[in-house]
């Protein structure tokens, strides 16, 4: 079973939670590799949720995700438009703005972390630590 495949696999809550089938394990890494690839899914949902709590408890934070995703749109569609325009102009002016379209999506990337961190640093770092214990203690214990 690949570690990371295309969709993750949901396994049943009981299964999940089934605590008679925790113990020692014998190889840790294998147990951990094995037991991500198979629960991907249980796990991206506990994340999900927890995100979802982090989010709703702090407000700036959703704030500050609901900006970075309205720009990402209103930026994706300003290039595509502007991407257009140049090419029909002609194709050296279309590559120019290939370059420029890159480098104004890797400064909105900064932007972007900028702001998440910004708004939203302790509770989310909370959030991922949080996830990552339940995850690895989890893979592992299974």
């Amino acid at each position: 079973m690949p570690l990371f495949s295309k969709y993750p696999t949901m396994r049943a809550w009981p299964e999940f939670f089934n605590f008679e089938k925790f113990g020692k394990p014998n190889n840790p890494q294998e147990r951990l590799s094995t037991n991500i690839s198979y629960y991907a899914g249980n796990y991206l949902i506990i994340f999900a949720i927890l995100f979802a709590f982090t989010c709703l408890l702090n407000p700036f934070l959703l704030f500050g995700i609901v900006v970075v995703i309205g720009g990402a749109f209103g930026l994706k569609q300003y290039l595509a438009q502007q991407l257009a325009q140049k090419q029909q102009k002609s194709k050296t002016q279309g590559r120019k703005q290939q370059k420029l379209n890159k480098d104004y999506a890797t400064y909105y990337c900064y932007f972007a972390l900028f702001i998440i961190i910004l708004f939203g640093n302790a509770p989310l770092a909370t959030c991922i630590f949080l996830s990552l214990i339940i995850v690895i203690g989890h893979g592992l214990l299974r």
